[in-house]
């Protein structure tokens, strides 16, 4: 984060609640096309860096707008090949200014996130899902002030699946208590003693037995002394934490392999005993033929301090899917850094998919009233439209920050290559010294080819020159051809993958084309159509697999697209047609699931209500004509 952080106080509300009576486990998927990101547990967890003792090779403070880079190949139990992320838990060790802490992939630019944020003289930690480069090497960079830091790995997560066994990838569930020593949940209704463990039981409710490693909120409440959490399989030990913990209550979510019984034992390091709460949501398998994989990524998805607070008690919707390059669909969990930013009110953020039911019984960010900010990583599966939905569970309102750390792919059917799939054709804008413009045409061909047609003449069919461009990527369907601000052709179509990937020529006279695609995600149903909006930007449409119609938009004329945007339900089937009509606007044309044809107008980010032109049982595209004036 980037603004001020102040000085914190008083305690957090934890909400308890009893475990959710679930039937049965969800089924574990298989990880999306075997493409990697299984996670493998450690323990005990492995220690990276402390800079207080020189574990890392580095010693000392970092400094104020420091970036430290840390080995993590064949480090602390890390292999030293085969690794896309580390889950760890960082820590600030009594920083002399507020600050935050940025970890990232050495060699690749700072992401405009954080992973922790702590007040002046704070011990305090927070999980983090972090990639590695590709020497092998982790960022570190401290804001403000001077402040010792500890990373400790929990996991790390397979750049290829190699099929060995006690890896695997993750499997949502709804967020479920297991554990509270308050009310005798899961454990002894009595707080853990200074120097005293308790073992709990966490393949139970919608953990199967079979779980390698868990997903967990883990809370101090009310701690009246500061000091740090173990958590470990039952039956071992560790000398690192999971939780670094201040007085009052602090949490974080991460990942802790399952012991024998299904068991696992936290400990309390500290000089007074503690309540500890512990809130599952979501597991680890044993096998790479199970779970979701992590896929890397790294953004801010929201930020209130420029927009407006969230109210007392109210929720609001963060897209997830279609952001970032992310599909709309797919998304089994979003590693999600929950950032409130100085509240007047102490609370608790709760994070559940949009459309789902409510887990009201749990918690994923508590945090204190005050001059601080206060974060916690939670795991979140992605629900209708791709949204999280959030809740401030306080009684004012709060500034809310959230980043992407990461996300976990469920695989989505391959598109098989449509046969005999229609060619789109435009007329282009002269060349200088051209009266007129030269016909362009695109078609995807039998075997997936997305093929380009260049007619230099109108009226002679013999200088027509047809240049495959798709290189070694197969599409699907009918691709779409617009011209961009600039004069310059752009064709879209769906990858076989069910992303939506765009080429642009790199120059109109002489025609070339850029030597590869860009993917612009969105996992859709349908092909895409293309026009050129009134501020000169291009728009992509397409329809997703619910029937919903998404858009994508250039940032201004010419420019790189952006996120996609779901402009609501509307029961539509097939690919839709977008033209450009006199108002400025984009009229876009599509069947519905009845086969009738409907029609909406787009303007400034929004969609009319739609009209039904009749017809039932219509099949295909339409094809549309804008007559002149």
């Amino acid at each position: 984060m980037r603004g001020r952080v102040g000085t914190l106080l008083a305690a957090a509300l934890v909400v308890a609640g009893a475990i959710a009576q679930i039937a049965h486990a969800p089924v574990a998927r298989a990880d999306a096309s075997g493409q990697g990101g299984d996670f493998v547990p450690l323990a005990p967890n492995g220690q990276l860096l402390d800079t207080r003792s020189g574990i890392g090779g580095v010693t000392g403070a970092r400094g104020p707008g420091s970036t430290t880079a840390v080995t993590a190949l064949g480090k602390a139990g890390i292999p030293a090949s085969n690794v896309r992320a580390l889950m760890v838990d960082v820590i600030t060790v009594s920083p002399t200014a507020g600050t935050f802490l940025v970890l990232w992939a050495d060699g690749t630019p700072r992401p405009p996130i954080s992973m922790l944020n702590a007040l002046a003289g704070q011990t305090i930690s927070n999980s983090a899902v972090v990639p590695v480069g590709a020497d092998g090497k982790i960022d570190v960079y401290n804001a403000a002030g001077s402040t010792q830091v500890v990373i400790n790995v929990q996991g790390y997560f397979t750049q290829i699946s190699t099929g060995a066994s006690g890896q695997g990838g993750y499997v949502p569930v709804p967020d479920t208590r297991l554990v509270d020593t308050r009310t005798g949940l899961g454990a002894p209704k009595a707080a853990i003693a200074s120097g005293g463990t308790v073992t709990v039981t966490v393949t139970t409710g919608p953990v199967p037995t079979t779980a390698s490693s868990v997903f967990v909120n883990l809370i101090v409440t009310s701690a009246t002394a500061g000091g740090w959490l173990g958590a470990y399989p039952a039956g071992g030990s560790t000398t690192v934490s999971m939780l670094d913990f201040v007085a009052g209550t602090t949490n974080t979510g991460g990942t802790v392999k399952v012991g024998s019984g299904g068991r696992i034992t936290l400990s309390n390091h500290s000089s007074a005993a503690i309540n500890i709460v512990l809130d599952v949501q979501g597991y680890f398998v044993a096998t790479s033929t199970q779970g979701a994989g992590l896929r890397n990524a790294a953004a801010r998805l929201l930020d209130t301090r420029s927009t407006t607070p969230v109210p007392a008690g109210a929720t609001i919707d963060v897209a997830v899917g279609g952001t970032n390059g992310l599909p709309t669909r797919g998304i089994a969990g979003a590693a999600l850094d929950l950032k409130i930013i100085n509240p007047a009110q102490s609370g608790l953020l709760r994070a559940w998919p949009a459309g789902d039911p409510e887990p009201t019984s749990t918690s994923d960010t508590d945090f204190p009233a005050g001059n601080n900010a206060r974060d916690a990583l939670a795991v979140v599966r992605a629900g209708v439209e791709g949204k999280v939905r959030i809740r401030n569970a306080s009684p004012g309102p709060v500034n809310l920050a959230v980043d992407l750390e990461g996300w976990f792919a469920d695989p989505i059917p391959a598109v098989p290559v449509e046969q005999n799939a229609r060619v789109t054709a435009v007329q282009a804008t002269p060349v200088p010294g051209a009266s007129v413009g030269t016909l362009e045409y695109a078609y995807t061909d039998n075997i997936g080819r997305l093929v380009h047609g260049h007619q230099g003449s109108l009226d002679d069919f013999s200088s027509l020159q047809w240049t495959v461009i798709s290189g070694s990527d197969a599409f699907s369907g009918q691709p779409a051809l617009a011209e961009q601000a600039d004069g310059r052709l752009q064709v879209a179509d769906q990858n076989v993958d069910a992303d939506v990937w765009v080429n642009t020529e790199a120059t109109k006279s002489p025609l070339a084309w850029n030597p590869s695609f860009v993917n612009l995600g969105g996992s859709m149903s349908s092909p895409p159509a293309l026009a050129r909006s009134g501020d000169g930007s291009l728009v992509a449409f397409a329809v997703d697999a619910d029937g919903r119609l998404w858009y994508v938009q250039q940032g201004g004329a010419n420019g790189a697209y952006g996120s996609w945007h779901s402009l609501g339900a509307a029961g539509l089937a097939g690919a839709p047609t977008a033209v450009v009509v006199a108002n400025g606007g984009i009229q876009v044309f599509a069947r519905d699931t009845t086969g009738a044809l409907r029609t909406a107008l787009f303007s400034g980010g929004t969609l009319s209500a739609w009209t039904s032109l009749g017809g039932t049982g219509l099949t295909g595209t339409p094809a549309v004509v804008v007559n002149p004036g």
